[in-house]
């Protein structure tokens, strides 16, 4: 994996108003590893410039994302691999928003792409790319809501896979179901 930039010693931040602050680099280094979506900045010329620690999971042979030898973000599947790759572009160029679904049904990762900052005309800005949490809501949470809703065995199942990232149409199509079942 190609090396992830560290942040500069202090980041200045601002409060409502006029009220400025620094925050340590290490309070800031903890709070963005804390996040559990992956955040990724790539830079105006295309290259990886900061991944936290989740987003970095999201890298590998097993998942939808991976670096290249230029350290660039590409994604597994040609498909993908373009359209995510248009995706930053337009986000660098003309800091436009895009959401991507990349992978298949059984290792869906969404990604959204969007430009950072305002550069001068005709200037590429960085990009920001988020990717979502391998696990919607964890295992407790879905259980209590199911039993605060009153929800059928089969209910639960269902919400539990949704939460997961399952589309309705592929649990519907699992479960012998009609989709609006689902």
């Amino acid at each position: 994996m190609a090396q992830v930039l560290e942040m500069e010693s202090t980041a200045v931040c601002r409060a409502v108003g006029a009220l400025q602050f620094e925050v340590p680099s290490a309070l800031v280094c903890a709070a963005r590893d804390a996040i559990d979506y992956g955040v990724v900045v790539i830079s105006a010329g295309g290259g990886l410039e900061f991944a936290n620690v989740t987003a970095q999971a999201h890298f590998g042979a097993s998942r939808a994302l991976w670096l290249d030898a230029d350290g660039e973000v590409r994604a597994h599947l040609p498909r993908d691999d373009q359209r995510l790759s248009a995706a930053i572009e337009g986000a660098c160029l003309q800091g436009r928003r895009c959401m991507l679904r990349l992978g298949d049904e059984d290792s869906l990762t969404v990604v959204a792409a969007m430009g950072l900052g305002d550069p001068p005309s005709g200037q590429a800005r960085p990009c920001l790319l988020l990717i979502n949490r391998d696990v919607l809501c964890e295992p407790l949470s879905v259980e209590l809501f199911a039993r605060l809703q009153g929800l059928t065995l089969a209910e639960s199942g269902v919400l539990s896979l949704l939460t997961r990232g399952h589309s309705a149409a592929a649990l519907a199509q699992q479960l012998g179901i009609q989709v609006s079942t689902a």
